[in-house]
């Protein structure tokens, strides 16, 4: 029909105000390194490796109970839309996977509930001031499925602004919560009794999707009564153990390190570190959700081809994003830590290197892992994990007692390279869909020279490295802009 634009370019369209929908959310996901240095100055940064510890509860949790779940939501509720299916019967399966998240979810917090205490005074003994706050963490994990679960069926929809206000809202309430708790004179338990509030406050809000997408009456019968769902379950679970295998992989260091006895304040500038480096993976993520109801519709009619075609686009578009973003993080790493604490500056810091290292290879590569997922292939993406998982436990346990912050670096870098590579081979083997490489990585081989010159220019300023790599960020973003315009110029030119 004239006027009507082909599938190809509707999903192009939709991938890209997907994408722009979640770069507002990661505006507001840059929030946390605000909460960061806020509790930082507020608290300190004895209080902060305890908080930091103390979180990892919420992130193992969260992701067993509903990282497959929310994902589920996604796949399942995108089948039925693209087939047809009433309301109805997508808000039962809504239910289902309600059903079994929040299961999981009170079973984990009453295992937080009763264990917290025994484990940390055998494993953790510098840390027993987090024991207090660690049931409210727990109970957390209840409001957090549904949320998390309400932004899978809205992102079904392709109504990606609600996982992008979720995004958001949470740390803009946790930074008011933490101002308020220090002008009362709270303190660290205080602080995770707030993340309890804020998960119930964002549960509130995620009424609304949830009464706009779904029918209450079915989403209860669901819950309710049987069938109990285990095509979810097999795609939930596997999905559910790999993200937090995986998570287990960007965690474990911080785990170790506080076994092995890192002082508390050492244990703040690492994870503090770490999570600089980890805001670099969120310009992937904010593509991989974009994509996930493309990925499952292409696959579903076998257009192996235009899956390759998304697949080496948006690792492009990730890579293009998130190189300047990793080099100034890389040259300015001590001013920048030292936003968070002054101390933090005056402590050695290399290590942050190899976490660059591998963040630009999760986001010039890492979208396999994505792929596998959404063509339902989470097993796969299970076994790879936990084969990574094995080495990673193995390297941190020999690397840290020797070299400390930097072998938690080696082990944690090491292995989420292995991890890309594994699922990069897989989805070409096993879906036939191979990443061009040499479209990815091809325009940053002029681009590292460029940069390299660019921060030899920066001599005048030998003391501000700081200054010296935004320097070479301006001078790449005028070089893209304008490969971008002439490249946009070319194909406006071609006929047809």
């Amino acid at each position: 029909m004239a006027g009507v634009p082909a599938e190809p370019e509707r999903h192009d369209a939709a991938l890209r105000r997907g994408a722009l929908v979640n770069a507002i959310g990661l505006v507001g996901k840059l929030l946390y390194p605000v909460l960061i240095v806020v509790l930082t100055r507020l608290f300190g940064a004895e209080t902060m490796g305890r908080y930091f510890l103390a979180m990892t509860v919420v992130e193992v949790g969260g992701s067993i109970a509903s990282t497959g779940w929310a994902d589920a939501a996604t796949l399942f509720v995108s089948r039925g839309v693209a087939q047809g299916d009433a309301g109805s019967a997508i808000s039962r399966t809504t239910g289902r996977i309600l059903r079994q998240s929040v299961a999981l979810a009170v079973g984990l917090a009453l295992l937080v509930q009763l264990g917290a205490a025994p484990v940390v005074g055998a494993f953790f003994p510098l840390y027993a001031d987090m024991v207090p706050g660690l049931p409210w963490l727990g109970w957390a994990l209840v409001p957090f499925v549904f949320v998390e679960a309400m932004s899978g069926v809205a992102k079904a929809h392709f109504a990606m602004g609600w996982g992008a206000l979720f995004a958001g809202l949470r740390p803009l309430l946790l930074l008011v919560f933490a101002v308020a708790i220090h002008e009362a004179g709270g303190g660290l338990t205080a602080l995770l009794m707030s993340f309890f509030a804020t998960t119930c406050l964002l549960a509130l809000v995620a009424l609304r999707p949830f009464g706009h997408y779904l029918v209450a009456g079915d989403v209860a019968a669901g819950f309710a009564r049987p069938p109990f769902g285990w095509d979810i379950v097999r795609f939930a679970v596997p999905q559910s153990l790999n993200h937090t295998v995986s998570l287990y992989l960007a965690r474990l260091d911080v785990v170790f390190l506080a076994a092995f006895g890192t002082p508390p304040a050492a244990l703040a500038l690492y994870s503090t570190a770490a999570q600089l480096t980890e805001n670099l993976k969120q310009v992937r993520i904010v593509f991989s959700t974009a994509l996930a109801p493309i990925v499952v519709r292409h696959h579903a009619r076998g257009e192996r081809g235009e899956l390759a075609r998304q697949l080496t686009r948006t690792s492009r578009r990730a890579l293009v994003l998130t190189a300047p973003l990793a080099f100034v993080v890389f040259v300015g790493q001590r001013d920048l830590l030292g936003i968070f604490d002054p101390g933090y500056a005056t402590m050695d810091s290399s290590f942050i290197g190899v976490l660059v290292l591998a963040a630009l290879t999760a986001a010039g590569a890492g979208l396999a892992g994505n792929f596998l997922a959404f063509t339902g292939r989470s097993q796969v993406n299970l076994a790879n994990s936990l084969l990574v998982g094995v080495s990673n436990t193995v390297l941190n346990a020999l690397l840290i007692p020797r070299f400390a912050l930097a072998g938690a670096a080696a082990a944690t870098a090491t292995s989420a390279v292995l991890l890309v590579l594994l699922q990069n081979v897989q989805l070409a083997r096993l879906e036939g869909v191979r990443m061009d490489l040499a479209k990815v990585g091809r325009p940053w081989l002029g681009w590292i020279a460029l940069g390299c010159s660019l921060f030899a220019l920066g001599a005048p300023w030998p003391d501000r490295p700081l200054l010296r790599g935004l320097v070479v960020v301006a001078g790449l973003e005028a070089g893209g802009a304008v490969a971008w315009s002439r490249q946009i110029a070319a194909r406006r030119s071609e006929p047809g």
